[in-house]
C-alpha cells in the first residue's frame, strides 16, 4: 500500500530495496512524444519514503555513458512525500519526445540501451534496459526528457498529468 507519508521515522527508500520498472501497459502516446510510468515497488520488509523527482537520463548501458541531456523536472506538478509499506508502489511519469521530430544534424540520433534512474536520497543509481531513439546532442530550446514527481500508487493508463 502507498500513502502520503505522515511518519518521520521511515527512512528514504534505497535502490537495493526497490524493484524499478517501466510499465508498458500504462504507457501512452501524445503528439510527438510517449508517456511512460517508472514504477517503484518496495521489496524490502520495512516501510520507506520517497519524494521529489528522480534523475533520469538515457545511457549506453548499465555502466555506460549518458546520451544527451538528462530529464528536466516538471515543476508544474507538486512533489509530495510518499510512504511505501512493504510491497507498496509509487510511480513517476516520464515524457519522451520523439528524436525523429528533430533534424539529424541538430539531434545527432543515437540508440540508448536504457535509462539510468537516480532517486532523491538514494546512494546508488538503477538501470532499466529499454531501447530508445535518442538525441546525442542537446537540442536548444527543447527538453527531450521530462520527469514528473514520484506519486503514490501504480500508474494507470490515461492518468499522466
Amino acid at each position: 500500500m502507498s500513502t502520503p507519508a505522515n511518519t518521520p521515522a521511515a527512512t528514504s527508500c534505497q535502490v537495493s530495496g526497490l524493484r524499478i520498472t517501466l510499465d508498458d501497459a500504462a504507457s501512452g502516446v501524445t503528439a510527438g512524444s510517449s508517456l511512460l510510468p517508472i514504477e517503484f515497488t518496495n521489496t524490502s520488509a520495512v516501510s520507506c519514503t520517497m519524494s521529489g523527482y528522480p534523475a533520469v537520463s538515457f545511457t549506453t548501458g548499465a555502466s555506460g555513458t549518458q546520451i544527451g541531456a538528462a530529464a528536466v523536472p516538471d515543476r508544474a506538478v507538486k512533489a509530495v512525500s510518499v510512504l511505501l509499506s512493504p510491497g507498496g508502489q509509487a510511480h513517476a511519469w516520464l515524457q519522451v519526445l520523439s528524436a525523429g521530430n528533430y533534424p539529424a544534424a541538430k539531434c545527432r540520433p543515437a540508440t540508448a540501451a536504457g535509462l539510468r534512474i537516480d532517486l532523491p536520497g538514494a546512494a546508488a543509481p538503477n538501470f532499466i534496459r529499454h531501447q530508445f531513439a535518442a538525441c546525442a546532442a542537446e537540442v536548444q530550446g527543447t527538453e527531450l526528457l521530462v520527469v514528473q514527481p514520484i506519486t503514490a500508487g501504480q500508474a494507470e493508463r490515461g492518468t499522466a498529468p
